[in-house]
């Protein structure tokens, strides 16, 4: 197996932007998906002299930003208004991720209705079809996470709206903690999948309230789904993702130790 691009996810850290930066750099990490530091709300239209700053903390250190948090809660609402105001906030992060030298906007959709005459599968709809016109316009790519349905039925679902610029973050540990099977979902998703995060959790564990472990002392299959990514032909960025734990960095290092391991 080829060496993995190793990377995180900037908020993780929990810590200030540049000693942040310094860590991943620590650690030998080559990308990092940018998200909201203290004096830029990637919400908020970033000035050239930020996008500058940002872009240069990354040259300096040899990495790159992998992506972009745009996390808004999803589209599945109800009212039409509040899913385009949504929309409106993302595509603002499009914008600051052409300043910043990105093309991947990562966040959640949304769990897919079972009902697809309901207004929340037509507003989610919508609003995913007048992101990827914005997204061909700006050469931006949507990357929604997996997780609250199987590989098969977002899939299924994606395939069937036939929208180049809407892909998939594969989040192994989401489906792995709703019971679904995450080495399956990597077949199905296959080509769409534009960027992961490393994370792992307890097997079904969601009625529990989701139940995160550090890196490879959970249910995540590694082997099996390091090889279905492989196949697939995935070589994107392996984005470490903690989002519990008193000691995310310690976690993050571990985590990355496991990865580059398999790389090797």
């Amino acid at each position: 197996m080829k060496a993995l691009k190793v990377g995180a996810f900037l908020s993780s850290f929990r810590m200030e932007f540049i000693p942040a930066m310094d860590k991943a750099a620590e650690l030998g990490l080559v990308g990092l998906e940018f998200a909201n530091v203290p004096g830029i709300d990637v919400f908020q239209p970033i000035s050239d002299e930020q996008a500058a700053y940002i872009r240069k903390a990354f040259e300096d250190r040899g990495m790159f930003i992998s992506s972009i948090c745009g996390e808004v809660g999803g589209f599945v609402c109800e009212d039409s208004a509040e899913a385009m105001k949504k929309v409106a906030m993302v595509k603002v992060v499009m914008d600051n991720g052409v300043k910043l030298g990105t093309r991947v906007i990562q966040l959640h959709i949304g769990s897919l209705p079972e009902d697809a005459s309901c207004p929340g599968y037509k507003n989610l709809t919508a609003s995913l079809i007048e992101l990827e016109a914005y997204g061909r316009a700006k050469d931006m790519y949507i990357a929604t996470e997996t997780g609250p349905e199987s590989g098969k039925a977002l899939s299924d679902y994606l395939r069937g709206l036939k929208l180049e610029r809407i892909r998939v973050n594969f989040d192994p540990a989401n489906l792995c903690m709703n019971g679904f099977d995450e080495v399956q979902a990597v077949y199905d998703l296959s080509d769409l999948i534009i960027q992961t995060h490393a994370k792992d959790g307890i097997r079904g564990s969601v009625k529990d309230g989701y139940k995160e472990v550090p890196l490879g002392q959970g249910d995540v299959r590694w082997k099996e789904y390091l090889a279905a990514l492989e196949k697939v032909g995935f070589d994107g960025a392996f984005i470490i993702e903690r989002e519990v734990g008193e000691n995310p960095a310690d976690d993050i290092a571990m985590a990355a130790g496991f990865l580059k391991n398999y790389g090797k």
